[in-house]
């Protein structure tokens, strides 16, 4: 199992002799999410119990959820790079094949790592080719796979009223949850976000009708990375045993913050790739480099206990994920990142929407109703999911909630 400092598990499960109760954060430091480290978040009356170590059914259907999304994703991303070829549009074809394959191989190698931080290859040549084969064939759906069965386990000892069963398979869901909650950023915003921008180019500048297939790609993505991120924060506040669950109410406003942010994101890219493509491609490789490389320097996540290299590598990828979205990896105070990040981003947006109105293709200043709206919708998603955020911080944020709960219990 990965050590405290390293950053290969997400979040790493404490171990307790005896199955004794949890009574610390099992969080590295650099991954607990925001400011949410505080000791009054612990005071959380307004949310769901989350302290009696078992799996609901809800949260068994949610990694089925994620098995189909991913595995309807994967097929449909093939059936589009088919239909293609077929339709002898070459170019799309071999961007819709290197939009699929590249990212779904970077996010293997970044499990394949965590796996190795784990030990999950040690233990004789039958577990290590198990591991193996799960890494390769992870970026289908086998990578949820250990976490539904260990959910099932969790729940039939709890039918059978077997407790430390229970308990140890809770133990088991939540760290292989805490294994996988990572790299379901990097799916969702290095694999589907960038696929999705393809797709939606081609769908502006293509003269054919569209095909349901094209829709369905692309419905999916708006509802892949709300459940994404729903998924995600949910494994981080499941794996600190000091914090409760946070109710959906609560939830609402953080999930709508992102999905507005990373929506208007997806737009402002894809304007620009259908007038200059080749520098867009650059300006965001310029964006994640520089990001990532302010990361390294900044806040150093430790990816790699040995190897530095790993770690650089490790902040560049999460470079690319902030082309979309920011995601803190150090627990500290997040105001003034957030200013900068969201500037940089106001810059870059408004640039990308000015471009698109000087140089938009004439086709598509036809319809002067549909691109004036295209137009409006990349800004106005994107004040929308900052409005969220603010609303998020001062009404709906844990510490928050702590604070109004402990006023009232005074």
């Amino acid at each position: 199992m990965a050590t405290k400092e390293s950053i290969t598990a997400i979040l790493e499960w404490i171990k307790i002799t005896h199955f004794g109760s949890m009574n610390k954060s099992n969080l590295p430091q650099c991954m607990e999410t925001e400011t949410d480290g505080i000791s009054t978040d612990e005071i959380d009356l307004e949310s769901h119990p989350w302290k009696e170590k078992t799996v609901s059914w809800w949260d068994v259907g949610m990694t089925v959820i994620s098995i189909l999304i991913r595995v309807i994703a994967v097929l449909l991303n093939i059936k589009l790079a088919v239909d293609y070829y077929q339709q002898r549009e070459q170019n799309y074809c071999a961007w819709t094949v290197a939009c699929l394959f590249v990212p779904m191989c970077v996010t293997s190698l970044i499990y394949a790592k965590m796996c190795h931080q784990d030990k999950k290859f040690d233990g004789g040549i039958s577990k290590a080719s198990r591991t193996a084969l799960l890494v390769i064939f992870s970026s289908l759906f086998l990578r949820y796979w250990n976490s539904l069965i260990y959910s099932l386990k969790c729940k039939r000892s709890e039918l059978r009223g077997n407790r430390d069963e229970q308990l140890k398979y809770y133990k088991l869901t939540i760290k292989e949850e805490s294994d996988i909650s990572l790299i379901r950023l990097f799916e969702c915003f290095m694999e589907t976000a960038p696929q999705k921008i393809l797709q939606l180019s081609i769908l502006l500048m293509q003269k054919n009708l569209v095909t349901g297939t094209q829709v369905l790609s692309v419905s999916l993505y708006l509802v892949s990375v709300p459940w994404t991120l729903f998924s995600y924060n949910r494994c981080i506040r499941a794996a600190q045993p000091n914090k409760n669950k946070l109710s959906y109410w609560y939830m609402a406003p953080h999930l709508c913050w992102h999905f507005c942010v990373s929506l208007s994101r997806t737009l402002c890219i894809t304007f620009v790739v259908l007038i200059f493509p080749i520098w867009i491609i650059v300006a965001c490789v310029q964006h994640a480099v520089v990001l990532g490389f302010l990361t390294y320097i900044v806040e150093r996540p430790q990816f790699s206990s040995v190897i530095a290299c790993h770690n650089f590598l490790f902040c560049i990828a999460l470079g690319f994920v902030y082309i979309f979205i920011y995601i803190p990896v150090k627990e500290e105070p997040t105001r003034y990142k957030y200013a900068l990040y969201y500037l940089i981003c106001s810059l870059e947006n408004f640039t990308c929407v000015g471009l698109f109105i000087f140089y938009a293709p004439g086709y598509l200043r036809q319809s002067v109703g549909f691109f004036s709206t295209l137009c409006t919708l990349a800004i106005v998603f994107y004040y929308v999911g900052i409005c969220c955020m603010c609303i998020y911080y001062t009404r709906y944020h844990p510490n928050v909630k702590a604070g109004r709960n402990m006023k009232i219990n005074s």
